[in-house]
């Protein structure tokens, strides 16, 4: 009878032990697909946006060539018409000389213009590469997780049903563990069998306590999300189009996600950076070890509140 009461005790420790181990993990692993998940659907949103832009810049390609056209055939126009002047007219020769120089100051231009928009279009489309790779591997992710969550989660609720079936233990039984009698039987070898087993009998949960900049971060990225989940992404008709100017070398457009809300990554080596909106400047210092990292700037324009620059590390909205 004693040793069937201490069974039964062993067998109810162990069952216990079990599925708060699979409680746990299926915690831990619906956390990691929430976290993978929501990463998933800013990758999703932030390639919209470049989509978007890549179609605006192929509109404003279209122009632009046809504007260097235009800007050629005048070009043309103003010799023919220097070649044809009268040699004796001082007056009409300097005319058309001066006919000439504006009509090619305009082809060059024209010239530049075209050349900054197949830049910016080779920048997006690159951009669009990598996000588009980033998704499929993070989709893949994403479908792993929910396929170990649903897994994880079966296995709890059978081990559960599985606890309900074990006697309970009676008061002998609870009298010799207390006693630690039940050492002289069967636990010792039971915990050396633990020892060496690789399956884990027992689950601790280590959660990572969130750093202050983590929680700001985060807290900004909830803003955001609370402010626009309704929202038009179109910019509005008279709507402005902004952009952060780096350093007063590169130009990288801020994303429309409406309510006024403005959206931008963009890498930063170490040291000092200039970034500029319209007429807002913004001085930011890179320490050596966050170099080359990805920054979110999130700018808010909405009338009904105070305009808000918002930037920080996108590291900092990962673990």
């Amino acid at each position: 009878m004693l040793s069937l009461n201490v069974s039964r005790s062993l067998v109810v420790f162990i069952l216990v032990l079990l599925l708060g181990s699979a409680n746990a993990m299926a915690v831990t692993l619906e956390a990691h697909l929430q976290k993978q998940s929501t990463l998933l659907s800013n990758k999703q949103a932030s390639l919209d946006g470049l989509q978007a832009q890549l179609r605006s810049c192929n509109e404003s390609e279209v122009d632009a060539r046809d504007r260097l056209d235009q800007a050629m055939a005048d070009v043309v126009d103003a010799r023919v018409k220097l070649e044809s002047v009268d040699t004796q007219s001082a007056t009409q020769r300097e005319l058309a000389q001066r006919s000439l120089a504006l009509a090619e100051q305009g082809l060059e231009s024209r010239q530049a213009r075209l050349h900054r928009i197949e830049k910016k279009r080779s920048r997006i489309q690159n951009a669009i590469v990598e996000h588009r790779s980033f998704i499929a591997r993070q989709q893949t992710l994403v479908a792993s997780l929910r396929k170990q969550v649903i897994r994880q989660a079966a296995q709890a609720q059978r081990e559960q049903k599985l606890s309900a079936l074990v006697p309970s233990i009676d008061e002998e039984a609870m009298s010799f563990a207390a006693t630690g009698e039940i050492e002289v039987m069967t636990s010792a070898a039971l915990a050396a069998d633990i020892a060496r087993s690789e399956s884990p009998l027992t689950y601790v949960r280590q959660t990572p306590l969130l750093s202050q900049q983590q929680k700001e971060a985060r807290a900004e990225m909830q803003r955001l999300r609370e402010l626009t989940k309704q929202a038009d992404r179109a910019r509005p008709e008279h709507g402005q189009a902004f952009e952060v100017v780096v350093n007063r070398e590169l130009n990288i457009d801020l994303e429309y996600w409406g309510e006024g809300q403005y959206y931008a990554e963009i890498p930063l080596s170490a040291g000092k950076h200039l970034l500029e909106i319209l007429r807002h400047a913004f001085t930011v210092s890179v320490p050596e070890e966050n170099a080359n990292d990805t920054y979110v700037i999130i700018y808010d324009t909405n009338p009904q509140r105070d305009a808000r620059f918002v930037l920080f590390n996108q590291s900092l909205l990962e673990g």
